[in-house]
């Protein structure tokens, strides 16, 4: 229609025009995969240990455990900048019990709030990690500071709920606890 003389401003071109530029964008939001060298999507866990340190991982990929240096790591999918973190990487011969794993990162049990949680509120449980060590990128992200505050179990606390629901009804919204289940 557009080689016949129909303008951009037809209604029926726009349409399809906006259509089209849709279908591109979502393309590019949905499978744009920029290949970066050095990196890895890699199963989190903590570290049955206890040993490592807050703010230190434990990185073991295809046998080789990496040591001493900034490691970049995010909970997959990363939505937004503070889904990343970048943490040192323990040394191994502080945590010789550690080498038995492989192909994982693995997070500190100690800290306040745990590392995990940090990044889209990861708990751990099957949860996949993009794991980077190529040195430019590492170097070139600030890591901003989490909206997580607190340690999950008092983030989930009735009371922070409560205030929560309180904070944003504007006393619009009346909520009544549930009754107790039948005992069976």
């Amino acid at each position: 229609m557009l080689a016949a003389g129909f303008p951009l401003s037809f209604p029926y071109i726009a349409r399809k025009v906006e259509i089209l530029k849709k279908d591109e964008y979502d393309k590019l939001a949905t499978k744009m995969n920029i290949p970066v060298p050095d990196t890895w999507y890699l199963l989190g866990g903590i570290d049955p240990s206890g040993t490592l340190e807050e703010g230190c991982v434990f990185v073991c990929i295809g046998g080789v455990v990496y040591t001493d240096i900034n490691i970049l790591h995010g909970r997959h999918p990363i939505n937004r900048p503070s889904d990343l973190c970048v943490s040192r990487a323990a040394t191994l011969r502080d945590f010789p019990n550690l080498e038995v794993f492989n192909n994982v990162i693995l997070f500190p049990a100690r800290g306040e709030v745990p590392l995990a949680h940090l990044q889209s509120g990861g708990d751990l449980d099957g949860d996949t990690y993009w794991v980077c060590l190529h040195a430019p990128l590492v170097n070139a992200v600030v890591t901003p500071p989490s909206s997580f505050s607190s340690s999950p179990a008092s983030s989930y606390s009735d009371n922070n709920i409560n205030n929560n629901i309180n904070q944003h009804s504007n006393g619009k919204v009346s909520i009544t606890p549930l009754p107790p289940p039948p005992l069976l």
